[in-house]
């Protein structure tokens, strides 16, 4: 595995149906469950890998997948703790932090929120 930190989160229209809890109506229907108050929830994270044991990811990589929002969180290099079961991908550190949801998810890609106010 690695231990990432999480550098943005992209926070997307499909996130706000999900956190208006017990409400089935709102659950995308059936396509996820809604969050209930307290739950950490689940995005897509752009996080920096601060220690690696995975193969094919070193210590500055930056990697994107779908995890619970967390400043820090352990990853697996094959998915399997992905609630998709996709491997994290590798992003190209050059291109700012706050553009890469919008590179990738383009229209849904609302708005990135830094979590650099969380290293207390």
């Amino acid at each position: 595995g690695m231990v990432v930190r999480t550098l943005a989160t992209a926070v997307n229209v499909a996130l706000r149906a999900r956190m208006q809890s017990g409400k089935p109506e709102n659950s995308l229907k059936g396509l996820f469950s809604w969050w209930e108050p307290g739950e950490v929830f689940s995005a897509d994270i752009v996080s920096e890998v601060i220690e690696s044991k995975a193969k094919g990811y070193k210590v500055g990589d930056w990697v994107q997948g779908n995890y619970k929002v967390q400043k820090f969180f352990v990853a697996q290099g094959d998915g399997s703790d992905n609630p998709f079961k996709i491997k994290p991908s590798k992003v190209d550190k050059s291109v700012p932090v706050e553009k890469q949801f919008a590179m990738r998810t383009g229209i849904s890609a609302l708005l990135a929120v830094d979590y650099a106010y969380m290293s207390s």
